[in-house]
């Protein structure tokens, strides 16, 4: 068994019962019973069907307004495996906007979907030579299946990773627009009167995309100038005005509809002023 590649898939999966599972599987190899080609394949397929699951939940996946039902060969509404890593992937976001405002091509991406799965597919469900332990196609069969998975648990994380970066630098002037001076009030417990010279938006950070809503956290510094005294004390000399600088964070949610339509409250922003009484 090639232990790189098992090594490789087992990095990608992050939570124990898929490590246990994946583990397992590769285990039922050493056996010597003829179905332990057919069982590997069973708990690949089951692995990656619970996987999905968790990352992109049936409710979820329906309340999307590009999800379209789809049926199976019963004439039964089924949410299909490349649904749900388009979900895993952008969410409730729309393709149009997506290709519109971070100039991605969702629908290139969707077909690298399907090929992913339709590979995955075709090294999961077996035929009846594999199944009765010809070793030969059978092993075949396990490196090839590992291979699939691999490409599986590497192209969801990449394509995400390539759409929210897009997403978060679109998300910078928008959100810079919309953290005006106003909202910086916090401060004004540190001096009697101050004066906020300007902000700085430090970094954005997509946390979460979900059906309904994105949500980001924000990080910057306010430039601000401190008084103490009145402003008479001030021009008699028995006053001063002290400039500093603050770092702040706000966690903001986005309407998945309109991503680009940021509001911004006072009491999102937490500044952290400790540094004053240093």
């Amino acid at each position: 068994m090639n232990s790189d590649l098992t090594t490789s898939i087992l990095d990608k999966l992050k939570k124990e019962f898929y490590k246990g599972v994946f583990q397992d599987s590769i285990k039922l190899l050493d056996t010597s019973i003829n179905t332990r080609f057919s069982n590997f394949a069973t708990n690949i397929r089951e692995l990656t069907r619970n996987f999905l699951e968790e990352f992109a939940p049936d409710s979820q996946v329906r309340n999307c307004t590009w999800y379209k039902e789809v049926l199976n060969k019963e004439g039964k509404v089924v949410i299909t495996r490349v649904q749900r890593m388009i979900y895993s992937i952008k969410g409730g976001l729309t393709d149009e906007f997506i290709e519109e405002e971070l100039e991605i091509d969702f629908g290139d991406v969707t077909r690298k979907l399907n090929k992913v799965i339709q590979k995955l597919n075709k090294y999961t469900h077996l035929n009846e030579n594999v199944y009765y332990g010809d070793e030969s196609l059978g092993y075949k069969m396990v490196e090839n299946t590992l291979l699939a998975l691999d490409e599986f648990l590497k192209t969801i994380p990449d394509f995400r990773f390539m759409l929210i970066n897009k997403l978060e630098e679109r998300l910078y002037n928008e959100v810079s627009m919309a953290l005006t001076d106003d909202i910086l009030g916090e401060i004004d417990i540190l001096a009697t009167h101050y004066w906020i010279h300007g902000s700085h938006l430090e970094s954005i950070n997509v946390l979460s995309i979900s059906s309904e809503e994105i949500i980001i956290e924000i990080k910057g510094f306010v430039e601000v100038e401190h008084q103490y005294g009145s402003d008479g004390d001030y021009k008699r000399g028995d006053g001063v005005r002290i400039e500093n600088s603050y770092p702040f964070q706000a966690i903001i949610e986005i309407d998945t509809h309109y991503p680009l339509e940021i509001s911004i409250k006072s009491e999102q922003i937490i500044v952290d002023n400790s540094s004053f009484y240093e």
